[in-house]
């Protein structure tokens, strides 16, 4: 997952106009550049290891958003799955599923960027928000480093809440990913595993959720 991440904001980093440059070390969203280049930086990326299931928290609130225990009330055969709308700090919103749940986020990937961590409590469905510093001039160019990035395959240009978006596959990380830019930061929105259907359809009523102050 580092892997991944590493890629794009790497090349980010180094984007002017229509050209890239290396890849450094993050943890989830890519850029362009020669081929060579960043399969360069790859190899001297360790292999990312595999990464147990995050562990939920024991019932501590969220400052910067109000979501719940990971154990949700039965709810009645016939009745309609409750949503709610959740405002993190960063001044965006979405409105999550009945059940969803907030993981813990470590150190080491709070330091590469990762700010929240949701699920359906399975631990199996997960949604990573990450923020990073941006070093790309707009969209256009963030789109482009996607496009040029090996590996990641460019599905569209978005728009949720009146914030454009570039959406792509990344099919090694087996994720559905949406980024744009947030002031001054790189905002990636990361659903796994993209091979689920089901999934996907909640993915994609997540992001048309999406609303700003």
């Amino acid at each position: 997952m580092k892997k991944w991440f590493a890629i794009l904001t790497a090349a980010c980093l180094l984007l002017s106009a229509f050209a890239m440059a290396e890849a450094t070390e993050a943890s989830k969203l890519p850029a362009p550049e020669v081929v060579s280049e960043l399969e360069s930086a790859e190899e001297e990326m360790a292999e990312p290891e595999e990464s147990e299931a995050p562990e939920e928290e024991d019932g501590e609130a969220v400052e910067a958003a109000s979501i719940p225990e990971a154990e949700p009330s039965p709810t009645p055969e016939a009745a309609e799955p409750e949503e709610y709308e959740v405002w993190f700090e960063e001044g965006f919103a979405l409105t999550l599923p009945e059940g969803w749940v907030r993981y813990d986020v470590s150190d080491e990937d709070r330091a590469d960027g990762i700010r929240y961590i949701l699920g359906d409590g399975s631990g199996e469905r997960l949604l990573y928000i990450l923020l990073q510093p941006a070093r790309v001039a707009d969209i256009e160019a963030l789109g482009e480093a996607v496009e040029n990035t090996d590996g990641l395959a460019k599905t569209g240009d978005l728009s949720f809440g009146d914030t454009d978006f570039v959406a792509f596959i990344d099919s090694r990380q087996n994720a559905s990913c949406v980024a744009t830019l947030w002031g001054n930061d790189l905002a990636v929105f990361m659903f796994t595993p993209q091979s689920d259907s089901d999934f996907m359809l909640t993915a994609s009523k997540l992001m048309e959720s999406f609303d700003i102050l």
